[in-house]
């Protein structure tokens, strides 16, 4: 997607960080992918990612429970630190219902058998 070539070797990754800016009607958009591989060693890093991110996608292995697991405690964590970032830019303390942060979670891996 990043580089416009379908590499089909299966090189596990620790954390991978991406970055490419896309033009769109004249506007520049910076695309930032962190393939965490449901690994964490760099939390500081995550962190920042979920506050600078605009919006987020989530994914996660059909067939692995872990994997959906690992979701769902990263999308708590991306609205926990969202609401502490809002609350301390506001001084109050917003519900976090009323707090919106785009997402998408997507399954992968739907066409191995299981």
């Amino acid at each position: 997607f990043l580089t416009n070539k379908f590499d089909d070797t299966y090189t596990p990754t620790i954390e991978d960080f991406h970055r490419k800016l896309y033009r769109i009607r004249g506007d520049i958009y910076q695309l930032d992918i962190l393939d965490t591989s449901g690994n964490h060693p760099f939390p500081a890093m995550r962190r920042l990612s979920f506050l600078t991110g605009d919006l987020f996608v989530l994914v996660f292995s059909w067939d692995s429970k872990d994997s959906w697991e690992e979701v769902i405690r990263l999308r708590e964590q991306i609205l926990e630190t969202k609401q502490s970032a809002s609350a301390s830019s506001t001084g109050s303390r917003k519900k976090r219902s009323t707090l919106r942060v785009p997402m998408v979670i997507a399954g992968n891996k739907c066409d191995r058998d299981q």
